[in-house]
């Protein structure tokens, strides 16, 4: 039996969390991390004594800290630590329940120290052979730990479209690609199933995909960041119009007109009511219908649209430029379908003044 008690503890060694010393910016804090240094030292040499003797110092002096300073709960933990490696498990028990309420408070209930500590207290419950007691604390100690690990992932997954986005504007499809995807695996690996930031993902990777020529596969991506987009915002929200027009353009561009102009019609119409005054992000969403209504020959449906676009494109300052000169350009265009050559000609004459950055003559 006492054989099998001394391996019982060496096993829980390798997973007992120690605390790490946390490193002050003065003194006599700076005192205090060090003996907490030399503590660890004595403990991962195999002198218990000397670790808990100083470790014990470290608490008594952590009684007059402040309530807010999280030094008293990581020695706390280091201490009981030392306890329940030599098997006094009682006594490491007390003082992890000591400190598990001072780390929730100060650093939340999914912090490292909190489900550190939660993990210990685990520990000492399966030693003692209490296994319903060792799972709560073990669970608690997971759920923390996967809320962690979300968040991280999500963060992470941001700042990989923010950079994929960038590169995408720069015209670096496959790096944008590859971080459009490594975003969408994250938070399909660790984040919440069918979420809005995965929409974000999806519709990203999708216009670097439709760049790169993988068509297909951008439709499928595009389709189903609609779904979500129409699942947890409904279908009048503005950022379901932005996937209709993304998912409008890659299908105009595979021929199929009757179903873009269906989507575009109901993105423009999220426009209407949401902004009725008008909003940039609207413009592309104007000129793409325009441009879809007059391939179908409704040439004075296209014109309405696309003078409201231009309209709305000079009343904010950043609306690109670009689309005024191709707007310009799609009303030449259609009055020369309609035999309006004067007008035609003005229309280009404007957009070329534009490409030059001047003012029309």
């Amino acid at each position: 039996m006492p054989g099998m008690r001394l391996a019982a503890l060496m096993a829980v060694l390798g997973t007992m969390t120690f605390l790490p010393a946390q490193e002050a910016p003065a003194k006599p804090a700076a005192s205090f991390e060090l003996r907490m240094v030399y503590a660890a030292r004595a403990r991962v040499e195999g002198r218990l004594a000397d670790a808990e003797s100083l470790y014990m110092e470290l608490v008594r002096e952590s009684e007059s800290f402040h309530p807010n300073d999280a030094r008293r709960a990581r020695v706390l933990n280091n201490l009981a630590a030392v306890h329940h490696t030599a098997g006094r498990l009682d006594q490491a028990e007390k003082l992890y329940l000591e400190a598990l309420p001072i780390f929730t408070r100060l650093t939340g209930e999914d912090s490292s120290d909190t489900s550190a500590c939660l993990n210990n207290l685990g520990e000492v419950h399966r030693l003692r052979g209490d296994l319903a007691g060792a799972r709560g604390y073990f669970q608690r100690a997971l759920e923390a730990r996967e809320s962690r690990l979300q968040r991280a992932a999500e963060e992470l997954a941001c700042t990989l479209n923010s950079q994929g986005s960038l590169q995408l504007a720069r015209g670096e499809f496959a790096a944008a690609a590859h971080n459009h995807e490594r975003a969408r695996t994250l938070q399909e690996t660790y984040g919440q199933p069918d979420s809005l930031s995965l929409s974000t993902s999806l519709n990203n990777l999708a216009e670097a995909y439709r760049m790169t020529g993988r068509e297909q596969e951008a439709e499928t991506l595009l389709r189903r960041a609609l779904q979500i987009r129409e699942t947890e915002l409904g279908p009048g929200h503005t950022e379901t119009a932005t996937v209709l027009n993304n998912l409008a353009v890659l299908l105009r561009g595979r021929g199929g007109q009757p179903e873009a102009e269906q989507l575009l019609a109901r993105a423009v119409s999220i426009w209407d009511k949401t902004a009725p005054n008008g909003h940039p992000l609207a413009i592309p969403a104007l000129v793409n219908y325009g441009e879809v209504l007059a391939e179908q020959g409704m040439n004075l449906r296209a014109e309405t649209v696309l003078r409201n676009a231009l309209e709305m494109s000079g009343r904010f300052a950043n609306a690109s430029q670009n689309y005024a000169v191709r707007i310009k350009d799609d009303l030449g265009s259609l009055s020369l379908r309609q035999g309006k050559t004067g007008a035609a000609g003005l229309w280009y004459s404007e957009a070329a003044a534009a490409r030059l950055g001047m003012a029309p003559q």
